[in-house]
């Protein structure tokens, strides 16, 4: 099965990515309420001809300039969508200004939704604003979207060899989970964006990104949506053809180093596929058939670009099986004949809209208050969690007595069921790092589910052994 997905994606890193793709014009279509978007887009790694800039009738035209790190110290209205704001970031750990696309909340909400480009994503503006219809998809919303601009074939992480770009060398060093974790989040606090607050969607490599990313980091994301994503990493070829969209020679493997780096396992979605417990996730994929009836020009954007939609398909496969051996929850939605262009991923984006904003703001609501990152609510809850978290550090035992202690409770028929119980919603990993960090709290709960708190369980997921 491996070597039949190599051989799918082979061919496809020849038809599709770095194809030859003849870019067809945008033409307009007007609604009623007087927008405009591009009636047939595609997935063109090339973009030869510059995107059509979409007009929407929304709140967020009129949202005031936010403060940057540009020359003049504003971000500007985005010249490729009305609703949107385009804005410079300063990052010290890549060194130089980061652009990307802002629409805020249209009335003050303080969750965000994060929109990752593809392998081939383009310096000049990530394509899910004019090809994925994010400005139209997502105007009149109470969440904020940011769209990172730039980050091909980076799969949005920390390079393993960082400044092995030829493609970009302007681009190096490539620290883009620094940048969006840690950079990215800060400036959108100060915007009003609650930290712990964010969905995270993307196609493509962005869709696998998507699902590191949040898998990786608990305290941030809540949902993760992965729309024809590279689900998986250690299937051979399939990270050495993506980066061959964007870079050659030895860069191929510089995200995540050579087929036997730990961290090209650490990180692949499948393989780690328990680390999204507790996340919203969604992911989909066609089968890269044409679809019936279509007209001759999107047949051939079809053709194109449908191999590289079997092979995510075969991928979303693998990541659904692994997902069901370790009972983790995930949506899984197979969405029959269709290809590998923002067409389809514009549509999914649509078709998960009311998903996207019914559990952010379900996550808002919980938090209260404390959701505005300018209250005090807010300020007395981080101050609590990261004293909890000092506290925890402290009192921490060595792994190897968290293990022992992990096998002896297994054991005890007292704290069996509750154990079970914990590690079935929460993962093996997870468990093991609240027993090394809560292990005063598991000795008083007798006889039922083990005592944890609410801010050693987030650590935990953010934190796993």
């Amino acid at each position: 099965m491996l070597a039949s997905v190599g051989m799918v994606l082979g061919v496809t890193a020849v038809v599709g990515p770095s194809g030859g793709v003849t870019p067809t014009a945008a033409a307009e279509t007007h609604s009623e309420d007087g927008d405009n978007q591009p009636k047939w887009w595609q997935w063109d790694p090339l973009d030869q001809k510059p995107p059509t800039p979409i007009r929407v009738k929304s709140p967020e035209n009129t949202k005031p300039l936010a403060p940057d790190n540009s020359a003049n110290g504003r971000c500007e209205r985005d010249p490729l969508a009305s609703n949107f704001q385009r804005c410079e970031i300063y990052s010290h750990a890549m060194k130089r200004n980061i652009p990307i696309h802002y629409k805020p909340a249209a009335r003050g909400g303080h969750s965000a939704l994060l929109l990752l480009d593809g392998a081939s994503a383009r310096d000049e503006f990530n394509r899910w604003i004019p090809r994925g219809l994010a400005p139209s998809t997502m105007k009149n919303t109470d969440m904020a979207i940011i769209a990172p601009i730039g980050g091909g074939a980076s799969w949005y992480v920390d390079w393993q060899y960082p400044n092995c770009s030829p493609a970009h060398p302007e681009a190096n060093p490539q620290m883009w989970e620094t940048f969006i974790t840690k950079e990215l989040r800060a400036w959108g606090t100060r915007r009003g964006i609650n930290p712990s607050l964010y969905s995270v969607a993307g196609f493509s490599m962005g869709g696998a990104s998507a699902l590191m990313l949040s898998g990786r980091n608990h305290d941030m994301f809540k949902q993760a949506l992965s729309f024809s994503g590279t689900n998986t990493l250690v299937v051979p070829g399939v990270q050495p053809l993506l980066n061959f969209t964007e870079d050659w020679g030895p860069c191929m493997l510089s995200p995540f180093g050579s087929m036997l780096n730990p961290t090209r396992y650490q990180m692949d979605p499948t393989l780690n596929v328990e680390k999204l417990r507790g996340i919203d996730v969604y992911a989909s994929s066609a089968n890269g058939l044409p679809r019936k009836g279509a007209d001759l020009n999107q047949l051939r954007r079809d053709l194109e670009n449908g191999y590289w939609e079997t092979g995510t398909f075969i991928l979303l496969k693998m990541f659904e099986a692994a997902a069901k051996r370790k009972n983790v929850p995930v949506t899984v939605n197979y969405l029959g004949r269709g290809s590998h262009q923002y067409e389809d991923a514009a549509r999914e984006l649509i078709n998960t809209r009311k998903r996207i904003l019914s559990v952010m703001k379900r996550e808002e609501r919980k938090l209260g208050k404390a959701a505005d990152p300018a209250s005090k609510a807010w300020k007395l809850r981080e101050q609590k969690r990261k004293k909890a978290i000092a506290t925890m550090k402290k009192n921490a035992i060595d792994a190897r007595e968290a293990r022992k202690r992990y096998d002896e409770l297994r054991k005890n028929e007292v704290f069996r069921e509750g154990m079970e119980e914990l590690e079935e919603e929460y993962g093996r990993d997870v468990v093991l790092c609240l027993i090394q960090h809560e292990r005063l709290a598991w000795t008083r709960s007798i006889p039922a589910q083990p005592v944890v708190s609410e801010e050693a369980i987030r650590y935990c997921q953010a934190n796993p052994r």
